[in-house]
């Protein structure tokens, strides 16, 4: 019962935060931008929040069991990948209040031209749509275990929550969520990580995996290679 009140709560606090801001919605700069006046701790919670949504702790998770250590390669990645935006970023900033750009395919037709822009925008809505529907399904199967309901309803009626208060608040609320967000993996990845521990009996229980999960190359060269790349240039 707990668990059930736990996940209203948590969907009622996102969409009071939609509904919050969108009584402070005055253009269309304000709706996409948030007026572009986020400050740094903003950006890194909300990038905090969307990379490491359901779908990544989940998957980081799955290939921790197969893999063993060398599925912090991909932690590793995921690092390595927010210090290179965190360099780009000023200067990202700096063209794109120039040019008056929301979107980064609009920026880029500005160095470029139209048809990079149409080609950066297929990319971008081809790999966020596979991150948004990894991270609706990793929510549903939560809440499909918790409330036992059938899992494609659960899916759709989540992604129509998110929708709505991403709708509702523009960009400042979609950030705002990802902050509170952000601060309930933090403190739940603490919780699973002692909760774990003591499950197993503490580190010692490490000397007893087998010697294939110590291999830090274990995963493969192939995936280190192409999972590193794929999370850093995302």
């Amino acid at each position: 019962m707990i668990d059930q009140v736990i996940i209203v709560i948590y969907l009622l606090v996102m969409l009071s935060v939609g509904i919050y801001f969108s009584r402070k919605q005055g253009n269309k700069e304000n709706f996409f931008l948030a007026n572009r006046d986020l400050k740094g701790f903003h950006t890194s919670a909300s990038i905090l929040s969307t990379v490491a949504g359901a779908g990544m702790v989940f998957g980081i998770a799955a290939m921790g069991f197969t893999y063993g250590f060398s599925a912090f390669w991909f932690l590793g990645a995921g690092l390595a990948g927010f210090l290179l935006f965190s360099l780009a970023v000023p200067k990202i900033k700096k063209i794109a209040d120039e040019h008056n750009c929301i979107t980064l395919p609009e920026l880029l037709k500005t160095k470029l031209d139209n048809k990079c822009m149409i080609i950066s925008s297929i990319i971008t809505m081809a790999i966020f749509g596979g991150i948004i529907a990894v991270n609706f399904l990793a929510a549903g199967r939560i809440i499909q275990i918790v409330f036992n309901l059938p899992l494609a309803p659960v899916v759709i009626g989540f992604g129509v929550i998110v929708t709505l208060y991403s709708l509702l608040g523009g960009f400042r609320a979609v950030v705002w969520t990802d902050i509170i967000q952000a601060f309930i993996i933090f403190v739940g990845l603490i919780l699973i990580f002692v909760i774990t521990l003591n499950f197993a009996e503490g580190f010692g229980a490490l000397e007893n995996l087998p010697s294939t999960y110590k291999d830090p190359l274990g995963i493969g060269w192939v995936l280190i290679i192409g999972g590193f790349l794929s999370v850093v240039l995302a």
